[in-house]
Formats: structure tokens, sequence, C-alpha cells
């Protein structure tokens, strides 16, 4: 899946960033029922204040591999946990396993 295909899908509110342990670009998708959500964390971080208190259903962060998706994950709370739903597109462990 391509950039523009995840802007299709998504749209251009997105805060970008570079992940930590690699440095490579990363866009951040904040799903908010509340239209005055403001995060509490930078983007390259999970918002577990936000998830946790309900001010945000769901955030996606999607790292690219050029104008491709590489990999990406789906945060979420669940009974007093924050979870995740993960996917990658390539060979080998995420950087921080």
């Amino acid at each position: 899946m391509t950039q523009t295909d995840v802007v299709r899908l998504f749209g251009k509110d997105y805060k970008e960033s570079v992940t930590e342990q690699a440095g490579e670009k990363c866009w951040t998708y904040y799903f908010s029922k509340d239209p005055n959500y403001q995060p509490t964390a930078p983007p390259y971080e999970v918002d577990q204040e936000s998830l946790k208190s309900g001010k945000l259903q769901y955030q996606l962060s999607i790292v690219w591999d050029g104008r491709e998706i590489k990999s990406y994950i789906l945060f979420y709370h669940d009974n007093g946990r924050i979870k995740e739903l993960k996917e990658k597109f390539f060979a080998g462990p995420y950087p921080n396993e």
C-alpha cells in the first residue's frame, strides 16, 4: 500500500515523525470522537493517557519504506490495558524486539 492509498483511506490529518529505533519516516493518525483532542505524547510514542481515559479510541502508526508501507501498529485500550495490532512487510524482527 502506498502513501497515496493511505491518504485516500484516512486523509491528510496525520503527524509525521521519525522512529526512535531506526530513524525511519513514520505517520501517526489519531482516531478520537472528541473534535478538540490533542495528543499528550509525541507522535513517535503511544498516547497512553488519552487511550486509557477514552479521549482517544485508536492510534495508528505507519512506518514507510520509500512510498510503500514497511510496517504499522494500531494501539487501542481494552479492559484496562493498551493493546496493539501490528503487521510488518519485511523480513526479520522489529527494531526493538
